[in-house]
């Protein structure tokens, strides 16, 4: 069985044929050309089955990066959304049925059917 132990810069396993074992010295990472290939290839080798450094991928550099983008979370209800205020037309509105709608919006008007049909399924034995 192929395996890797990995301990501070130093890496340490079998070769890839499962025999003669091989030590290698891992460079520390923030020193690594990402144009040497051979490098890389081993680095991604070495580190894709450890949760820990996909974890401190994604807290240290992914997450903050992406989130740099967003300064407030943005938030509406549908009352908003469905009114005037986002948009000067809509050609409609889905959501839980409910006569509870934009004033722009008009009456709700249900489709027909559709309360017997979700009765029926939530009554179903099947």
């Amino acid at each position: 069985e192929r395996g890797v132990n990995v301990v501070g810069m130093a890496a340490s396993g079998l070769a890839p044929d499962g025999s003669t074992p091989e030590r290698l010295i891992v460079p520390p990472l923030h020193i690594v050309d990402m144009q040497d290939n051979d490098l890389t290839t081993l680095l991604h080798q070495l580190l894709q089955h450890i949760p820990q450094a996909a974890s401190h991928y994604l807290d240290a550099l992914a997450f903050p990066e992406c989130m740099l983008h967003q300064g407030l979370q943005l938030t509406a209800s549908g009352q908003e959304l469905g009114g005037d205020l986002m948009f000067g037309r809509r050609l409609g509105f889905s959501g839980t049925p409910s006569a509870l709608l934009p004033v722009e919006l008009g009456d709700c008007h249900y489709e027909r059917g559709t309360d017997g049909r979700v009765i029926a399924l939530l009554t179903s034995p099947a």
